[in-house]
């Protein structure tokens, strides 16, 4: 009877298994985040460089997208991609990494 449960429950540990990786796959073919031949900004070193130093094409593209909405921080990596903190008027922020030519990349 021992042999019977264990394989049982060894059964339904690999149904579980296996189904976690389906819904893992779908989502990952589903909702793409990047494309292929984007690198993932996170993965490079980013310096602070001063707000005021920051391309126009950057400043536009946070002037346009996000009204009401202010740099008050700014890194960048050796690629010409710069993660901003933006905040709002009302106090809240969220970051968001943009290349050099004002396209955005991310925004949290």
């Amino acid at each position: 009877m021992k042999k019977v449960m264990f394989v049982v429950a060894i059964a339904m540990g690999s149904l579980t298994t296996m189904n976690a990786q389906e819904v893992a796959a779908a989502d990952a073919t589903q909702n793409p985040t990047l494309e292929a031949t984007q690198v993932t900004p996170a993965q490079d070193k980013f310096v602070e460089v001063k707000v005021a130093e920051l391309p126009e094409a950057v400043t536009n593209a946070v002037n346009t997208d996000m009204k009401d909405a202010s740099v008050t921080q700014a890194f960048k990596n050796d690629k010409n991609v710069y993660r901003l903190v933006i905040t709002n008027e009302d106090g809240t922020s969220k970051k968001a990494v943009i290349t050099a030519d004002g396209t955005w990349i991310k925004e949290q």
